[in-house]
Formats: C-alpha cells, sequence, structure tokens
C-alpha cells in the first residue's frame, strides 16, 4: 500500500497546477486558441471551438474536474492506492502533461498550465506511479491503465466542458 503522499499527492499537484491555469488562461488564452485556430485550421470545427474557451466556462470544468480528482485521491487513499479508478485518474494526471507541452509546441509560445506540468505534473506522476510499482500494485496492468488514461483525457475534459456549458446555459 501507497502513503497519502501518494493518493492525496494527486489532489494537492492538481490544485497547484490548475491555479496556473485559472491565473494564466485570461491572459494567454485567446491568444494561444487563436494561434492554434490558424496553424491547425484542417481540424475539426468542434476540436477548434474546445480550444476557445471562455473564462467562466473553463473554471466550472475545472471544478468539476476537480471533483473526480478529489473522489479519485479519497478512493486512493481508502484502498492504500490499489484502487483502479485512482491508478487510471493518476496516469491520466501524468499523461495530460505531454498534452501541455504539444500544446505550447504548437503555439510557440506560453499556454496555461504547463510551467506546472513540467514542474509539478510530470515528476509528481512519473514518482507515483514508481511508487505503486514499487509495492507491487501495478501487477502487470500498467499499459492498460496508461492506456485508459489517455483514451480518457478528452473524454473527461470534453464532458467536464459540455457539463460546463450546460450548467452555464441553464443559468
Amino acid at each position: 500500500m501507497v502513503g497519502v503522499t501518494v493518493t492525496w499527492g494527486l489532489l494537492v499537484a492538481w490544485i497547484v497546477h490548475d491555479v496556473e491555469e485559472l491565473l494564466t488562461t485570461p491572459r494567454f488564452a485567446p491568444r494561444t486558441a487563436a494561434t492554434i485556430r490558424r496553424r491547425f485550421a484542417w481540424l475539426p470545427g468542434l476540436a477548434l471551438q474546445m480550444v476557445d474557451v471562455g473564462v467562466t466556462r473553463m473554471a466550472v470544468a475545472v471544478v468539476l474536474i476537480g471533483l473526480l480528482v478529489a473522489a479519485a485521491a479519497e478512493e486512493g487513499a481508502r484502498t492504500g492506492g490499489r484502487s483502479p479508478f485512482f491508478q487510471v485518474i493518476l496516469a491520466g494526471f501524468g499523461i495530460h502533461a505531454v498534452f501541455h507541452v504539444g500544446a505550447t509546441i504548437a503555439s510557440r509560445g506560453y499556454t496555461p498550465g504547463v510551467v506546472t506540468a513540467v514542474v509539478v505534473v510530470a515528476p509528481f506522476s512519473v514518482w507515483s506511479w514508481l511508487e505503486l510499482e514499487r509495492v507491487g500494485l501495478i501487477d502487470g496492468y500498467g499499459p492498460m491503465l496508461l492506456l485508459i488514461g489517455l483514451v480518457g483525457i478528452p473524454v473527461s475534459l470534453i464532458a467536464a466542458q459540455l457539463l460546463a456549458y450546460l450548467l452555464l446555459k441553464a443559468r
């Protein structure tokens, strides 16, 4: 079993990362979205619309994802890291750092969240994953969990954005 540094550390690392995103989105997101739309005009319209997110909708989506991460951290703490739900969310959290770096390269400039993706998300995720392996909690399922985490990233982000859109539209 792993300790709270790994399990609740996921939520702490997520908070640090998303604070950077929330603080920097108002300044950088419009420029980044415009650059990505221009450079990747061949992408489907929906994909291009997803990069153009207002600050309010993003804040609601961040809270929704935060609830998911908090539930995963709690389940991880309850099971000592054995929970597949916790492990998938941890894997997805770590993998999403690559998307931040990719977006920064694609836009050729700073994108919200890239600093903490590199200095918090990636190192924490690698360390945590190694801790899970060290205590024998991965047991050969690592590649499958990583794949589910990889697929789950866009699904959860799109779902959070859609739900945020619907919640804001309803009010």
